[in-house]
């Protein structure tokens, strides 16, 4: 007899990233703090990269952040520092957290497109919907609020390790290292058309 998944790890997968969002002028201070304590490394730092198409609750904004990124055993660690106070999802964390910043999001990683586009479907199809849609090159993620408006990513892999850490060598990433948004439904047709995975995960730039 088949049995119905039911847990978070039966239905989206292991928990591949966890990502923290720091108050301003901490960001190295952080790093310190998981190399030195932690033995967490090496690190992929990117300071200031050029953002284009910042939404935010549905209206324009700029983002002038940095981040890092490591690996601690399968989990994915990440560092964010927002520069400013611009209107975006992570200003808006640092104020709800009081200046203190902390644990922004949790990314659970699918077997495959397949199984993402199949949960999105199924989802939706209670009424939770994600609020962000975007392919990030390495991955291809979906962003969920619980009531409390904690943060959860599904995502599935465009690469391999090996291709996903040699994507950030790419001109692709150094003129957009955030992502290209796209249309759930419109991903979800075209899978159900026939449309190859490698060429539906493929980031357009």
């Amino acid at each position: 007899m088949t049995t119905s998944p039911t847990t978070a790890l039966q239905i989206f997968g292991e928990i591949r990233q966890m990502a923290w969002v720091v108050p301003q002028g901490t960001f190295q201070t952080h790093i310190d703090h998981w190399v030195n304590s932690l033995g967490v490394g090496p690190w992929i730092i990117v300071e200031r990269p050029p953002v284009i198409n910042v939404m935010h609750r549905g209206k324009p904004s700029e983002l002038n952040f940095s981040f890092a990124i490591a690996h601690m055993g399968t989990i994915q660690v990440e560092i964010i520092e927002q520069h400013d106070d611009a209107p975006t999802t992570y200003s808006e964390f640092i104020t709800a957290t009081n200046g203190k910043g902390g644990l922004h999001h949790i990314a659970f990683t699918l077997a495959n497109l397949g199984d993402l586009l199949g949960t999105y479907s199924r989802l939706k199809a209670k009424g939770i919907e994600p609020f962000w849609c975007i392919n990030h090159g390495p991955t291809m993620s979906m962003y969920y609020k619980d009531p409390d408006g904690n943060q959860v990513e599904l995502q599935v892999d465009a690469f391999d390790k090996a291709g996903a850490a040699s994507y950030f060598d790419t001109e692709p990433f150094a003129q957009n290292p955030i992502g290209v948004l796209f249309d759930a439904d419109k991903m979800c047709a075209d899978y159900e058309a026939g449309v190859p995975d490698s060429e539906l995960l493929r980031r357009p730039d």
